[in-house]
């Protein structure tokens, strides 16, 4: 049987706080791709995008996206997502349902206050057309300030569900946060 790491709910919750704080500001961390899950129209719809930002105290999960995609439009009908992580490493699924809001750049950039500024240096945002409409060539034409068409998309984890894998003997546990912020945390049948 492997060492299991999490006998303890409490510290449990810890190891997977740090992976996810890994995964937004470790590159290549195993939790810095995640699968994010939305709904449009009744039709479920899913695509990798990467961990920007984790914030533990408020718990909150930061992505950045362009304004014009359809996980924005899909994100503004429902704010209720899923996003999923995996680590290979660690044998170590988890899966969070929360609430989304789309940030824009300016008020991004108001709540970042850092004392510097948050500057985009890719061409993502920048395409003159919207992501996925069809093109004659793979090459993008850019144009627009990649402000006007940045987001950001902060959701906050209402319920939170590890699943460890192993050989001998899979573990499950859930925690779902109500409204003020108290936690229920169980361990459940995987």
């Amino acid at each position: 049987m492997n060492y299991f790491p999490y006998n303890d709910l409490n510290d449990a919750l810890e190891n997977v706080y740090d992976a996810l704080h890994k995964g937004a500001y470790k590159k290549g961390s195993d939790f810095t791709l995640c699968c994010f899950a939305t709904s449009l129209n009744n039709s479920p719809q899913t695509r990798m995008v990467v961990l920007r930002e984790f914030d533990k105290e408020n718990r909150n999960l930061i992505i950045f996206s362009d304004k014009r995609t359809q996980k924005v439009r899909a994100v503004q009908a429902n704010p209720t997502v899923e996003i999923l992580f995996w680590s290979k490493r660690s044998s170590l699924q988890v899966r969070i349902t929360g609430m989304c809001k789309i940030v824009s750049y300016h008020d991004y950039v108001c709540e970042l206050d850092k004392g510097k500024p948050f500057v985009i240096d890719s061409n993502d945002y920048k395409s003159i057309l919207s992501p996925g409409e069809f093109i004659k060539t793979s090459d993008v034409e850019f144009g627009h300030d990649a402000t006007e068409n940045f987001v950001a998309i902060k959701c906050v984890i209402q319920k939170l569900e590890w699943l460890w894998l192993d050989s001998s003997q899979n573990r499950l546990a859930l925690y779902e946060w109500n409204d003020s912020g108290q936690c229920e945390m169980h361990y459940c049948v995987p």
